[in-house]
């Protein structure tokens, strides 16, 4: 994540030295019966809906309905509520004991081109706020891959661990951005009226395939992402900052077609597969895409005035981010305030309800099984992961 030729994929840096494929969710086998593990957020416009009962949810696998065995309702670290269906006194209560596993592994990964002041008050407020004790923290910076050692987390004074942090995290950015920053100078010093059109285009066209191919999101490194954080204890949190890169180059709009796919990030996956990736490996993807950019400064008038063109180079990527959060169950906030949209994310990832099920025609066949989960009557907003593979 810092320069072009070290610079992989975002996701493959990060387990880079891994080399893994993806396996099949581990289910949980209770004498001899399987049961399916489903996190759910459950919304009424921002805010959380913390009163439902077993009796509320309706669970789908594959479009057929199940049968919820139990609910939990977890907020942060600890269970408020536990609720099996009732059953008629004749019938014997079942047998299923769940205990759910709710410690956190929190990952930060930041995709920043620019230290931002937001960013360090949403580091301050996880430290302040969100950390507990037993949490564990991983952070990719645009440099490196920072692991905190859980006795430091457990023993360290939280403002102390969060000031320790900002100060790598903005040395890491300023660092990493270095060559970025040299591709964006070097276009705008193109931007001179004496220079052949055909020889600037060329020349902007070299520079923005370099920046383009700092990041590029291909199957390898998410998958490596899935199975390496699915080996991890507890639920797995990510949350993912990534500054919206804008260039402005000279050209009407229609003179910079020729650039064509130049401008997108290339995206080597399939979209489907992601979504199984992700869902299987039962992890909570929190993607923020901050919209504030070195660009903002520049009035939509004066680009059409002196014939300059705004190109989006993470318009592509946004797309394939907020489909890794969907299946995942996490959520997407698009903001130019970095602690506005961490406080909303953080309070999704920390209420959330437990629903088990058994599913009621179960074949360890390798195939996705697909998960939709609804409120009875009601048109809440319902987020969970998108299914799982039968193993």
């Amino acid at each position: 994540m810092g320069v072009p030729n070290s610079k992989k994929a975002l996701l493959a840096v990060f387990f880079g030295v891994l080399i893994l494929t993806l396996f099949p969710q581990e289910l949980h086998h209770t004498a001899g019966v399987v049961n399916v593990e489903v996190p759910v957020r459950v919304f009424d416009s921002d805010r959380f809906v913390d009163d439902l009962s077993i009796n509320d949810f309706e669970v789908f696998e594959d479009g057929k309905p199940q049968k919820i065995v139990s609910l939990y309702l977890i907020r942060k670290t600890g269970v408020q509520k536990e609720e099996v269906p009732a059953v008629p006194k004749a019938e014997p209560a079942p047998k299923i004991k769940f205990v759910p596993e709710t410690s956190r592994n929190f990952l930060f990964i930041f995709e920043l081109h620019d230290p931002m002041p937001k960013v360090d008050e949403a580091l301050d407020y996880f430290f302040k706020e969100v950390f507990q004790k037993g949490d564990r923290v991983t952070v990719v910076s645009p440099k490196g891959t920072y692991r905190f050692k859980q006795e430091t987390l457990n023993r360290a004074r939280p403002d102390e661990v969060a000031r320790q942090l900002k100060k790598k995290l903005r040395k890491d950015i300023l660092l990493g951005a270095m060559d970025y920053k040299s591709l964006i100078q070097d276009i705008k010093d193109m931007d001179r009226p004496e220079m052949e059109s055909d020889v600037q285009a060329r020349l902007i066209m070299n520079d923005i395939r370099q920046l383009r191919d700092r990041l590029t999101v291909n199957d390898e490194g998410i998958r490596r992402l899935a199975q390496a954080l699915k080996a991890q204890e507890g639920r797995k949190i990510i949350f993912l900052f990534y500054q919206k890169e804008e260039i402005v180059i000279p050209g009407s709009k229609y003179e910079t077609s020729k650039y064509g796919g130049e401008t997108w990030r290339p995206i080597d996956y399939n979209v489907e597969d992601v979504e199984k990736i992700f869902a299987d490996a039962s992890l909570t993807v929190n993607f923020i895409f901050l919209t504030n950019s070195t660009t903002d400064t520049f009035d939509v008038t004066d680009l059409r005035r002196y014939e300059r063109s705004l190109i989006d180079l993470s318009d592509s990527l946004f797309g394939a981010f907020r489909e890794m959060s969907h299946a995942s169950g996490g959520i997407t906030e698009s903001s130019a305030n970095a602690l506005a949209a961490f406080k909303k994310t953080v309070t999704a990832s920390e209420n959330y309800y437990l629903l088990y099920y058994v599913p009621s025609e179960y074949k360890a066949d390798g195939k996705f099984k697909e998960i939709k989960v609804t409120v009875r009557g009601k048109h809440y907003q319902v987020s969970n992961r998108s299914g799982y593979i039968a193993n």
